[in-house]
């Protein structure tokens, strides 16, 4: 019973904070002046601050809740709440990438809807182009889905352009592993799905990049 009441109370309380937001800004607009400039920046960057920590606040009320849920014997499908309070995180913080993350991965593995997860994580793209973690989850959906809903084109666009991003940063510090994954899927693809299907030559091509790839990194960081 005290889960259920907490189910309920989570979402109530962060509608109810993102509604008083709203109001602030709304507020905001209509006093704002050619002699208040100054005042209005301070007070719409207080806004923008009192957002931010009730989407870290919400996120993280988010995760405790549903690990939880789990913990009690339920399954993420049945967590019908998730993905509103997802919604709600993002909307608060637009540049909140693990949220995006999560709620891609819900929506295209627990709930088989690969497609729909894409576009989530487009969305989190566009707020944060820069974020290495939200083209290496598109690219790893796109790969795991069927061919019916991602393309095989598509699926090695993904990954071109995660590899594309990891150059440009001159690496991904924080999962380097994973530019050698990239390069594995895209070996899987050719070997399996492309027009050269069956073409174990390039396969092999891929495949020996990765191995360069770890060694190298293996060298640089013993």
């Amino acid at each position: 019973m005290e889960l259920r009441y907490k189910r309920f109370l989570l979402p109530t309380l962060s509608l109810a904070l993102l509604l008083a937001a709203i109001l602030a800004g709304l507020a905001a607009s209509r006093m704002r002046s050619r002699h208040e400039s100054t005042s209005m920046e301070v007070f719409e960057s207080g806004i923008k601050s009192l957002k931010s920590i009730t989407a870290n606040a919400l996120y993280l009320r988010i995760d405790d809740y549903h690990h939880l849920w789990m913990y009690q014997g339920h399954t993420w499908t049945t967590a019908t709440d998730y993905l509103p309070m997802i919604w709600l995180v993002v909307t608060l913080r637009p540049d909140f990438v693990q949220a995006y993350v999560d709620g891609a991965y819900h929506l295209a593995v627990n709930l088989d809807q690969p497609r729909e997860g894409l576009d989530l994580l487009r969305r989190g793209i566009r707020n944060s182009p820069r974020n290495l973690a939200l083209y290496w989850e598109r690219a790893v959906i796109s790969w795991k889905a069927d061919l019916e809903t991602v393309g095989v084109r598509e699926k090695e666009k993904a990954f071109w352009k995660y590899l594309g991003m990891v150059r440009r940063h001159r690496g991904d510090p924080e999962s380097p592993w994973n530019e050698s994954n990239a390069l594995i899927g895209l070996s899987e693809i050719f070997e399996t799905h492309s027009s050269r299907a069956h073409n174990r030559r390039i396969s092999r091509l891929y495949d020996g990049h990765a191995d360069r790839n770890a060694s190298l990194r293996r060298f640089l960081n013993p």
